[in-house]
């Protein structure tokens, strides 16, 4: 009777022992799809990936790497909300990714807290980026010099310009800034109100001249408006590469 016992307990030992080995492996092969998808930039296939890989993982320190990647995958789904609670819960827990997880919180603009001088100045030539500002070489570590360079050097366009250009000939700032479509259709949508206006004036239709008036205003902003935001979105296109790779330096060093 004792046997048979003993032959149970083992046998009941042997299928944990598998059973564990079989969740590793979900996990892992659950792991390695969310990251590819996150650099597909499939960015929901990578949460319902990594998510799963969560469920099946053996230890915590597995478990809290998946978690980090989770909460990028949530920020990039704008879930912002989420993303910041899954990382507050791993500056709280979990030794071996907080640093990683402060840094990230800090790049998102939340915390600096806990941070060292080094990583805080990191921090803010990475802002500095991002509002597409100029950087100063001697605000960087030596080997980070030609990044600096990289920066500096990338073709920026001017929103004074832009604004400038287009409310001289409506749609002109959009083609400073490669929109020509755009600056087609706020050039003929602007001379059309404009004529109608000077037209309804000139036959002394006053009602439909002031309406028509009012619109060719809100047009005529909205084409500066439009030079301007296209500007800064075309300069941010431009430093998006370099953006990114400076947060990632920061991130996975």
């Amino acid at each position: 009777m004792k046997i048979f016992l003993i032959v149970a307990i083992f046998n009941l030992f042997i299928l944990q022992v598998l059973s564990s080995e079989n969740n590793c492996l979900i996990s892992k092969q659950y792991y390695v799809k969310g990251v590819e998808y996150f650099q597909q930039r499939s960015f929901l296939l990578s949460a319902i990936n990594l998510s799963n890989a969560q469920i099946f993982a053996c230890q915590a320190k597995e478990r809290n790497e998946i978690s980090y990647r989770y909460s990028l995958a949530l920020k990039e789904l704008n879930e912002p909300g989420l993303a910041i609670q899954e990382l507050n819960k791993l500056v709280k827990q979990a030794p071996e990714v907080e640093r990683k997880a402060r840094l990230t919180l800090a790049v998102w603009g939340v915390s600096m807290e806990g941070l060292d001088n080094l990583e805080i100045k990191k921090i803010s030539n990475l802002q500095l980026m991002q509002n597409n500002k100029l950087l100063n070489p001697e605000s960087f570590e030596e080997g980070e010099r030609e990044f600096v360079t990289r920066w500096n050097n990338v073709h920026r366009k001017n929103a004074w310009i832009s604004g400038i250009a287009s409310a001289i000939v409506p749609g002109s700032g959009q083609v400073y800034n490669g929109n020509y479509q755009s600056a087609g259709v706020s050039f003929v949508l602007n001379a059309i109100l404009l004529a109608t206006s000077i037209n309804f004036f000139d036959k002394d239709i006053k009602a439909a001249a002031i309406t028509s008036s009012l619109f060719f205003s809100v047009t005529y902003l909205g084409n500066i408006i439009s030079a301007v935001r296209s500007t800064h979105m075309f300069n941010a296109t431009q430093g998006g590469a370099l953006v990114e790779e400076y947060q990632n330096n920061i991130l996975n060093r």
